[in-house]
């Protein structure tokens, strides 16, 4: 697979993972603040994927923590930091801190990746 057919694959993937962060499970919502909810496990696993997607997107190759600057880096640590045991967290609520921040940096990777 060249690298422009990678970064064909990923935009694809990108818009399937996009509508897919954003379906909230009403078992984590916080009703009186309006946001979505989302599974600790969940959360972790945006991060981490988009993160690996827009690498590919501006490498043809995968993945590396330090590719999206010192605005992202906090999340994208605290996700891997959160790696271990992710069975547990799928019936575990993300830190309501991080839902917000984690589908803001989901838009901004949908954004900078080009998609509608």
């Amino acid at each position: 697979m060249t690298a422009d057919q990678l970064r064909t694959d990923v935009r694809e993937a990108m818009r399937e993972c996009g509508a897919f962060a954003h379906q909230s499970h009403e078992h984590f919502e916080v009703p009186r603040e309006g946001r979505p909810g989302l599974s600790r496990c969940k959360q972790q696993f945006l991060v981490q994927w988009f993160c690996r997607a827009l690498h590919t997107l501006e490498s043809g190759v995968v993945w590396a923590l330090d590719a999206l600057g010192p605005h992202w880096s906090g999340l994208v640590q605290r996700a891997l930091d959160d790696r271990p045991e992710p069975w547990q967290r799928v019936h575990q609520a993300a830190d309501a801190e991080l839902i917000a921040h984690t589908l803001a940096f989901v838009d901004y990777a949908i954004d900078r990746a080009g998609l509608p």
